[in-house]
């Protein structure tokens, strides 16, 4: 056997130009598929709660906690009123001037958030209780669309803000600039207005409840998995053409290999003569592609993996991270092996019913 592979793998430097074409096209393969992957992982993470224990009372047919609703404080009496123990009150809104990409407000009740938002300081310190209106939190995502660090002066809608932390959250909050609640009623122009409330589920309210014709109780993550709803048709058509990818990756694979057969059958009948048994001939495909995939994979992933550090995907201003986690890595490498397998079943097959006469005649 290691006779065999050592053939089949002195044969790669004799067919060079070909077996490089193969591991280029391998190495687009798994490219195309951990950056769709990665990003796929990566949109779950960022807009997914799963499990919450919080509920969020906001405006009917909005997506509010990314933006669109917007409610009175009134409901918090009104929710006292219902036996609810803590209601806490914020603002998410889109907003942004006309030279300037969207920019995402979280407006925080500086007393009470640190009771529902989880999130690691990276630099810094967090928004406290008497802080002044124009001192701002910024998601690490945020803070490097923006090139800032602590210390630095940011503009939020054309007005100055004091960056005095940068935090992150591994969600799609990382993409805000946290102020407070107050800051961000006068930054908007709302009055006292808020986009809603947040309130622990302890069976007082229901996920899908009305409080009235306006306003609706879900659960918090729901409106963004509708976000993510919208864009799956479009992930969908990608996976599509990724799976096309790897079937002409197969295919071509498929070629070079009864090609490289071809040009080396007397040989390989040599070794038939030598006893060597037909299922053990496979190892010379089987080498051949073990070499492409592994040489494939690391070009794939790290060609990925470097896009994404050199690329950010941003879209109407939040910054989609890809996740390049073990379970992306090992699906990647499935989604590679699958292929090599497939492209070298027909080739193995094949010389397997070709007898030693027929590989030793003379044309």
């Amino acid at each position: 056997m290691a006779l065999v592979m050592q053939f089949s793998l002195s044969h790669l430097r004799s067919h060079w130009r070909v077996i490089l074409a193969m591991v280029l096209m391998f190495a687009l393969a798994g490219f195309v598929f951990f950056l769709l992957l990665a990003y796929r992982i990566g949109i779950e993470n960022q807009f997914g709660f799963p499990n919450s224990q919080l509920l969020i009372v906001h405006e009917a047919d909005a997506t509010a906690e990314l933006y669109g609703s917007r409610i009175s404080t009134k409901i918090g009496v009104q929710l006292e009123e219902m036996g609810v123990g803590l209601a806490v009150p914020a603002i998410h809104a889109a907003t942004g001037t006309a030279d300037r990409a969207f920019q995402f407000i979280y407006g925080v009740d500086l007393e009470q958030y640190t009771q529902v938002e989880s999130f690691r300081m990276l630099s810094g310190r967090s928004l406290q209780p008497g802080d002044a209106e124009r001192m701002v939190m910024l998601g690490n995502l945020m803070a490097r669309r923006l090139d800032a660090q602590v210390g630095d002066v940011v503009s939020l809608r054309g007005r100055p803000f004091n960056v005095v932390g940068i935090f992150e959250t591994g969600k799609f909050t990382d993409n805000d600039a946290w102020i407070s609640i107050a800051a961000a009623q006068a930054l908007l122009g709302w009055g006292k207005d808020i986009s809603y409330y947040l309130v622990p589920d302890e069976g007082i309210l229901m996920p899908g409840e009305n409080l009235g014709d306006s306003l609706i109780v879900t659960r918090q993550g729901d409106s963004m998995q509708n976000v993510v709803r919208q864009y799956q048709p479009l992930l969908n058509f990608f996976s599509v053409v990724v799976y096309l990818v790897g079937f002409v990756a197969a295919f071509t694979l498929t070629s070079v290999l009864l090609r490289l057969w071809w040009a080396n059958r007397y040989d390989l009948a040599i070794l038939r003569t030598l006893g060597f048994s037909k299922s053990v001939l496979s190892i010379f495909f089987l080498a051949q592609s073990m070499f492409i995939l592994v040489s494939g994979f690391v070009l794939g992933l790290g060609g990925a993996q470097l896009l994404s550090v050199l690329y950010q995907l941003n879209v109407t201003g939040l910054t989609v991270q890809p996740v390049f986690n073990p379970k992306t890595i090992l699906t990647g490498l499935g989604y590679l092996a699958v292929i090599i397998f497939a492209a070298t079943l027909l080739p193995a097959w094949w010389i397997s019913r070709i007898n030693l006469a027929q590989m030793l005649r003379v044309e």
